[in-house]
């Protein structure tokens, strides 16, 4: 009992007298009040160590991001984070932004199939259309397989591409400038500010919209019909201008059909014929090519298809 009272005495009597002699049994009190008490200070250090410790780990960025703290001071300034954040968002819209354009253009350009009239591209021209993603065609795959007939207007020639294009009547023909132009911008320019004219015949139209707009051909016997050769048969005579082949291109993209020899002529056959074979007929005591009788000249194929006008009296041989 009296260590339990001089130690309790200790405890709570340090400095009641200082001048007491203590005996045995107090001193043994005061010695374990003294290590209580530097027990006792060294957990109070332990947990101010313990609270200054966890204050350190939740000013650290990542605890404060998970604890959803907001204004607290980090390490970073929160200026720097947010422009740093705002750069970085509006790099990644524009660069998907970019992508989508690129995307967009990639399949716009990729549908682009041009076909050459009256010159031949050189190299040069060829890259330039192979960087912006468009096509050469041929008049193999047919004249339809081109959604641009590019041609030179400092001097227009009628070739037979060009009338097969202007036949079908949803093609635009265009000058070559569109090329170039749309080379330095990176990009293919609206092809309606390059489409072609020729001075020498005006009335021409060669935006290509006359098939999508409908137009009838006129001048025809049966009503209807969009094609100005439609429900037409020609014969290719061996003197026609224009050979079998390329004739049989303008004739078919025109709406009529080319017979492939005189054993299919009929009454209604139209002769595509050239200047020998109109004298082999007015001399010839009988028709080579009986029962056809009606003989044109390459005109009458050129303005028909031209004009959108059938005029079989015109270009006529006599």
């Amino acid at each position: 009992h009296k260590e339990e009272g001089g130690g309790a005495d200790g405890m709570h009597g340090e400095g009641d007298d200082a001048s007491l002699v203590p005996t045995t049994s107090t001193s043994a009190a005061a010695v374990g009040g003294k290590r209580a008490r530097k027990a006792e200070v060294t957990n109070e250090a332990k947990k101010q160590a313990l609270v200054k410790e966890e204050d350190d780990t939740r000013s650290t960025p990542a605890m404060k991001r998970q604890r959803g703290v907001k204004g607290a001071a980090l390490q970073t300034p929160i200026t720097s984070i947010v422009k740093k954040r705002c750069r970085s968002s509006s790099v990644s819209m524009a660069g998907d932004e970019h992508k989508e354009a690129l995307s967009t253009l990639g399949s716009q350009q990729s549908s682009i199939a041009l076909m050459f009239s009256g010159f031949v591209p050189d190299k040069e021209m060829k890259k330039k259309i192979e960087n912006l993603q468009a096509k050469i065609v041929n008049t193999d795959s047919g004249p339809e397989s081109c959604t641009h007939l590019v041609t030179e207007s400092k001097r227009v020639k009628y070739t037979s591409k060009m009338m097969a294009v202007l036949a079908l009547g949803d093609i635009p023909v265009v000058d070559r400038k569109w090329i170039a132009d749309s080379f330095k911008k990176g990009a293919w320019e609206a092809s309606d500010t390059y489409i072609l004219k020729d001075k020498l015949n005006p009335d021409i139209d060669f935006s290509g919209t006359r098939a999508k707009g409908g137009a009838r051909a006129t001048g025809k016997a049966k009503a209807g019909g969009g094609k100005i050769f439609e429900s037409l048969k020609f014969l290719r005579l061996e003197n026609f201008e224009m050979g079998q082949d390329d004739c049989k291109m303008v004739i078919e993209a025109a709406g009529g059909q080319l017979c492939e020899d005189k054993k299919t002529v009929t009454a209604s056959t139209i002769l595509l014929a050239g200047e020998e074979d109109h004298k082999l007929f007015k001399t010839s005591k009988t028709n080579p090519w009986a029962p056809a009788t009606e003989l044109q000249n390459k005109d009458f194929v050129k303005f028909s298809i031209l004009r959108h006008k059938l005029d079989r009296k015109t270009y006529k041989w006599k």
